[in-house]
């Protein structure tokens, strides 16, 4: 549901999500109120866990970046806790398709990206694909420019 690269008819989907940081935040999250409950976590000491969980889930994303033979646009659509964003991309501005990894080119925290003409587009989420599956999907998408 998540985390995955749909080839079919023509088309290409590549859904991402962080499910490993949402995972521990919650986990943090229901640890915090156990102990709270049980009395052994006055609610100030419960209030900065909380916090970090929060400022956490609210960076998460979810993006669903959709490729369609015959449509000339790129749609990636891009859902965080209090926020919407789709954005549409020309396939004829499209450069090039690469993994960014940051600094210190650790593939866990990378992210599939886009170059333009103008800018460079992420299509996945950060962390959300390990290196194999960003390989997998960077071969998907270039494989379907050729295509196109």
């Amino acid at each position: 549901m998540f985390n995955r690269i749909e080839e079919d008819n023509g088309s290409l989907v590549i859904r991402s999500y962080p499910t490993w940081i949402a995972g521990f935040c919650l986990v943090v999250l229901i640890a915090v109120i156990v102990q709270w409950v049980r009395g052994r976590l006055a609610w100030i000491d419960a209030a900065i866990p909380i916090f970090v969980v929060c400022v956490a889930a609210a960076v998460l994303e979810y993006k669903v970046a959709i490729f369609r033979s015959g449509d000339p646009n790129v749609l990636i659509r891009s859902v965080r806790l209090f926020h919407r964003n789709e954005t549409q991309i020309p396939l004829n501005q499209i450069r090039s398709v690469h993994r960014s990894m940051g600094r210190g080119g650790h593939a866990h925290a990378g992210v599939v990206e886009l170059r333009t003409n103008d800018d460079e587009v992420s299509v996945t989420s950060v962390a959300a694909f390990g290196s194999g599956k960003q390989v997998r999907a960077l071969k998907a998408i270039r494989e379907f420019l050729s295509l196109v």
